[in-house]
Parts: C-alpha cells; sequence; structure tokens
C-alpha cells in the first residue's frame, strides 16, 4: 500500500510538503497516471519501508530531497516511464534506482547517492537508461554505481564510485558514448558479455585518449615477440604500443592468428 497513489488518467502535482513513510510506499504511480514533482521531502525512515516512488506510468521529477534506509527496496522503482530533471536522493541500505525490463529513464540533473558501505547500486537497469547529466556516486563496498543488464546510453554527468568493487558481477549488453573529439561527433558501441572477477579476467580500461591508429594484429604480435623475445605463453598477454595497451587473447574459437599450435 502506499500513502498516495494516482490512478489512471489522473495527474497529480507535488510542489512541496514532507512525507515519511515506515512499512510501505509514499506513492505509487499507476499505468496511464502522470507524476510531477517538483519539490517537497520524502522519506523512507526504516529498514522495512518500500519504495518512496512506484511508476508504471509516467513520472517527471524535477526537485525534492528524497532519503531511504529502506534494506528491502530502492527508493524508486519503474517499470514506465520517468524523467529526473533535479532532486537529491540518497540511499543508505539499498539501490537508488531500480529500471525495470521495458521501462525508459532520463536522466538530466540531480543528485543520485548511494550514501553508504552498505547501500547497492545507484542504478539497476534492466530497460532502457539514458543518462545525460546529473551527478552519481556511489560509495558501496560491495556494489558497482551501475549495474546494467540492458541498454545504456551515457551522454553526459558525473559518475564515480569510491568504494570497493567486492565480488560485483556486471552485464552489460549494449552501450553507447556520443563524444566530440577535434569538432567532430563520433559515437562509440560496445557490446559487452558477463564479467566476474572469479573468473580471473581483467577489465580493459579507458585511463586517457591519444589519437593514434591501432595496430593490426600481426603488428602487435611481432612487437610482443622483439620485446619479449618469445611469443605470448599465457590466456591473457599484454604489451603496450605508443602509450597505447592491447591485450593479446588465446582464443580456440574465435582467433585468427596461429602461433606454436595456439591461436589468438
Amino acid at each position: 500500500s502506499s500513502i498516495v497513489s494516482n490512478q489512471s488518467g489522473g495527474t497529480m502535482t507535488v510542489i512541496g510538503g514532507t512525507f515519511n513513510v515506515v512499512n510501505n510506499r509514499i506513492f505509487t504511480n499507476y499505468s496511464g497516471g502522470t507524476l510531477n514533482i517538483s519539490g517537497g521531502t520524502f522519506n523512507a525512515n526504516t529498514s522495512t519501508a518500500r519504495n518512496i516512488i512506484r511508476n508504471e506510468g509516467t513520472t517527471n521529477i524535477t526537485g525534492g530531497v528524497y532519503s531511504s534506509y529502506s534494506t528491502e527496496m530502492s527508493i524508486i522503482s519503474n517499470t514506465g516511464k520517468m524523467t529526473i530533471d533535479g532532486g537529491d536522493m540518497t540511499a543508505c541500505n539499498n539501490r537508488v534506482i531500480t529500471n525495470c525490463s521495458g521501462a525508459t529513464i532520463d536522466i538530466k540533473k540531480g543528485t543520485l547517492y548511494a550514501g553508504s558501505a552498505s547501500a547497492y547500486n545507484v542504478i539497476y537497469n534492466e530497460g532502457t537508461t539514458n543518462i545525460y547529466g546529473g551527478i552519481l556516486k556511489c560509495i558501496s563496498e560491495t556494489s558497482v554505481a551501475i549495474n546494467n543488464l540492458s541498454v545504456l546510453n551515457i551522454y553526459g554527468g558525473d559518475i564515480s564510485a569510491t568504494a570497493g568493487l567486492g565480488k560485483a558481477i556486471y552485464n552489460i549488453a549494449n552501450l553507447t558514448i556520443i563524444y566530440k573529439l577535434k569538432d567532430e561527433n563520433k559515437v562509440i558501441s560496445i557490446l559487452a558479455e558477463r564479467y566476474t572477477v572469479e573468473r580471473g579476467d581483467k577489465l580493459n580500461s579507458i585511463v586517457s585518449y591519444v589519437d593514434k591508429p591501432k595496430r593490426e594484429a600481426l603488428e602487435v604480435m611481432d612487437t610482443f615477440y622483439r620485446q619479449n623475445g618469445a611469443f605470448p605463453s599465457e590466456k591473457y598477454s599484454y604489451i603496450k604500443i605508443d602509450d597505447i595497451d592491447y591485450r593479446i587473447v588465446q582464443d580456440d574459437k574465435y582467433g585468427n592468428i596461429s602461433v606454436n599450435n595456439k591461436v589468438y
């Protein structure tokens, strides 16, 4: 149950006030309803509280302060369409946002904070999340800032995680990055499979950008041999060429260079 329910066909506007919940939700916005929040203070004060907002329709947030100590649910559970264009949200024991399968959320401004060592992600995404701006910060010791299992588009924003990654497992299906380089608009589209630290794989981390051509595979392998006096012998080998790190992967299924009866 909720303190306030907005039914199909209804339009609710909240511009202020203080809302406190102990064991249930503050807002449920049902399919076909529209919820607009521009101000107010919203508190889920106990570990047994539910969402501050459960959205099945359309919700637009441009302001307000949202704080949750719930261990049961995130501040926002979205199964519809949501736009966040302001506001301050802090989750102490769970996620800030759960964006469910088939749902869409656009984040333009605001501060979203997974604000304790026991918090979860800032965003857990199974639908479509578009980030245009805002501050997303996670200090959890066991979770990443964004756990994406579907479509995540990042156009801007300040996203950070300041504590440990722990044994977090996350899965990115489709990541699109739009950026500008030398007055030219460019797009990076990335498909990635499930990653887990238990498997021993290493993450590729972009720490800088240099405008240099990528070396061809044979050239990378030849340079590795000249620098090390031998070809790679491990499943994953690394080499730096012109300040660019290359990973050489032994892969019998997709490899295209054969060296000493191994395929890379």
